[in-house]
């Protein structure tokens, strides 16, 4: 069985990821992960707060941010299962995938300039760079 990770941020279009991921399941077993990454609060911030609240507003924003390929995955009858981490996205991706022994990541597209198009600091880039030191045996797709 294939384990894939579908990464998601908050303004992206999941729509071809999730496709991909319907396609894949339909002709092997596959079991399917929706992560989003939340950025740490600022210190200013946190530190009127209690770190339950913290954590319940990351787990909020996070179930939110998963929930339209969520709905994808439940029309088409896939099983899958929501993750919510904070930190920095690249290394949690990486990390996540490695640690849940996943054979593909994939991520979903966001309209990006031409920075972005020509992989210069993109997080696309960073989770390459940092799979062939950490999880060679994962490809991004």
């Amino acid at each position: 069985m294939k384990n894939v990770v579908v990464a998601i941020r908050e303004a992206d279009d999941c729509r071809g990821a999730i496709e991909r991921v319907i396609e894949l399941a339909r002709s092997e077993p596959v079991r399917v992960h929706l992560l989003t990454v939340r950025a740490p609060l600022s210190q200013y911030v946190t530190r009127f707060l209690s770190a339950e609240s913290v954590r319940a507003l990351h787990d909020e924003e996070g179930r939110r941010v998963l929930e339209p390929a969520a709905r994808m995955l439940e029309r088409a009858g896939i099983a899958h299962q929501g993750h919510v981490r904070v930190g920095y996205k690249a290394e949690l991706i990486v990390s996540f995938a490695r640690e849940f022994h996943c054979d593909k990541i994939m991520l979903c597209e966001r309209p990006e300039g031409l920075i972005a198009r020509l992989q210069l600091g993109t997080i696309a880039g960073q989770i390459r760079h940092l799979l062939q030191a950490a999880h060679p045996g994962c490809e991004l797709v």
